[in-house]
């Protein structure tokens, strides 16, 4: 447990969406299933967003990698999604 947690005191409700939560969240990386995966040059189309956009500020650049990944990738739904 960390250390905020042991400092918080939850109600009965707080505690119990709380453990309910927990019981639902998957592990890191796991969730998102959005690894597109190196083309044949070696590059994603994260790392070609940085180069289509390199005179952009790194915050747009940012934006666009992500973008491109997320228009590449399968889209993953897991049981129990809405």
């Amino acid at each position: 447990m960390s250390d905020v947690l042991k400092k918080l005191e939850f109600s009965p409700r707080t505690k119990h969406i709380y453990e309910d939560v927990l019981t639902r969240l998957k592990p890191n990386r796991v969730r998102e299933a959005g690894h597109t995966g190196f083309a044949d040059d070696g590059k994603t189309p994260f790392m070609d967003a940085f180069e289509k956009y390199a005179d952009e500020p790194y915050i747009v650049c940012l934006a666009h990698g992500i973008a491109d990944s997320w228009l590449v990738s399968e889209p993953v739904i897991f049981d129990d999604d809405i």
